[in-house]
C-alpha cells in the first residue's frame, strides 16, 4: 500500500508539472494572438488543463485492460463533477478567504454572458448524454457523439465572438527562463514537450489505478470516480485560486466552465463512440448532482445578475452529499 500511495503522488506530482508547463504555454500563445479572456479562459486554459482527465479515458481504453471501460466512464463522467462541486467550492472560498484579509471584494467581477453560456452548453450537452445513454442503441450513441462534437465547436464560434478583454500579464514562458527566448516557436515546442509530458504520466496513472482497484477490491469505476478526477482537475484548481487573487475572475471562472463545456462534449463523444458506454445508478447519481449544480449557479446569476463567492461555494456540499452516499 505505500508503494502504491508513494507511486500515485509522484504521477500527481508529474500530471500537475506538465499541466501548469500546458497552460503556460496557452496562455503565452493567446497572448501571442492577441486574444481576449473569454478564449484564453474558456478554450485555451480550459482545454489545456483538462487533458489530463481526457487523456485518462482514452488510454485506459486502448490498454485493452478488463477494467479500462469501468476507468474510462468513471474519469468522464467524474470531471464534470468535480469541476461544478470542488472546482467552484474552491474559487468560492478563495474569494471568500482573500476577502477578509481586504486582498479583494466578496462578490465575483464576473461578465454574466460568459458565465451564462458556458453553463448552458455544458447543460445542453450533460443532458444529452444522459438521453442518448438510456437508449442504448450504437446508432444512437454516433448521432449523439457527433452532435457533441458540433455543438464544441458551436462553442468555439460563439466564444470567438465574445473574446472579452484582457486581465493582465500573462506569465512568462516556462522554456525562456532557460532559452532567454519566447518566440512562437519556443511557445509551440513548450505546448508539444507538455503534452507529451501529459500523455506517458496518464498512461502511468492508469496503470496505477488498474494495481490500486485490484489490490483493494474496489470497482475501477467508483475508484475512478473519486481519484482520477481530484488529481487531473487540479491544474483548474490552482490556476483558478491564483487568478481570484490577482481579482482575473473572468478568467478564474471561465477556466471551470469551459473546461465543463470540453469534458461534457470531446470525452463524453469519444466514450459513446468507442467504449461500452453504460450508466449505471451510481454514475446517474452523480450526473444528476452534476447538473444541480450548474442548474442552481446559472438561475442564481440570471436572475441576481452577480455571484458571491459563498453562493459559489455551496456547490461543494454536492461533493459530500456524493461521497457520503457512496461509502
Amino acid at each position: 500500500m505505500f508503494t502504491f500511495g508513494f507511486v500515485l503522488i509522484v504521477n500527481i506530482v508529474f500530471i500537475l508539472f506538465f499541466c501548469h508547463m500546458f497552460s503556460n504555454s496557452v496562455e503565452n500563445l493567446g497572448r501571442r494572438l492577441n486574444l481576449g479572456e473569454g478564449v484564453v479562459g474558456s478554450i485555451l486554459s480550459a482545454v489545456g488543463t483538462a487533458l489530463p482527465e481526457t487523456m485518462i479515458p482514452i488510454i485506459a481504453v486502448l490498454s485493452n485492460k478488463p477494467s479500462g471501460n469501468g476507468i474510462s466512464t468513471g474519469a468522464i463522467i467524474g470531471a464534470p463533477f468535480m469541476l461544478a462541486t470542488l472546482g467552484f467550492f474552491v474559487t468560492g472560498f478563495s474569494a471568500f478567504l482573500y476577502s477578509t484579509a481586504n486582498k479583494r471584494p466578496i462578490k465575483l467581477s464576473l461578465d454574466k454572458n460568459i458565465f451564462e453560456r458556458d453553463l448552458s452548453f455544458f447543460i445542453i450537452a450533460y443532458i444529452t448524454m444522459v438521453l442518448v445513454s438510456f437508449t442504448k442503441n450504437k446508432s444512437i450513441f454516433y448521432s449523439g457523439a457527433t452532435f457533441l462534437v458540433l455543438l464544441y465547436f458551436i462553442y468555439i464560434v460563439k466564444t470567438l465572438k465574445h473574446q472579452g478583454k484582457s486581465e493582465g500579464d500573462v506569465p512568462i514562458l516556462m522554456l525562456s527562463r532557460i532559452t532567454r527566448n519566447d518566440g512562437i516557436m519556443f511557445i509551440l515546442f513548450q505546448l508539444v514537450l507538455s503534452l507529451i509530458g501529459i500523455i506517458f504520466s496518464s498512461e502511468e496513472f492508469v496503470d496505477n489505478i488498474n494495481r490500486l482497484s485490484s489490490t483493494l477490491g474496489v470497482s475501477s469505476l467508483i475508484l475512478s470516480m473519486i481519484i482520477s478526477p481530484i488529481v487531473t482537475e487540479l491544474p483548474e484548481k490552482f490556476n483558478s485560486i491564483m487568478w481570484i487573487r490577482v481579482r482575473k475572475d473572468n478568467l478564474a471562472l471561465g477556466n471551470i466552465t469551459g473546461a465543463m463545456v470540453f469534458q461534457s462534449t470531446i470525452p463524453v463523444a469519444f466514450g459513446l463512440a468507442v467504449t461500452n458506454w453504460a450508466l449505471n445508478i451510481t454514475s446517474l447519481f452523480l450526473v444528476t448532482l452534476t447538473l444541480i449544480s450548474a442548474l442552481f449557479q446559472y438561475l442564481y446569476i440570471d436572475v441576481r445578475g452577480n455571484l458571491s463567492a459563498f453562493i459559489l461555494s455551496i456547490s461543494g456540499l454536492l461533493y459530500v452529499v456524493f461521497i457520503y452516499c457512496i461509502l
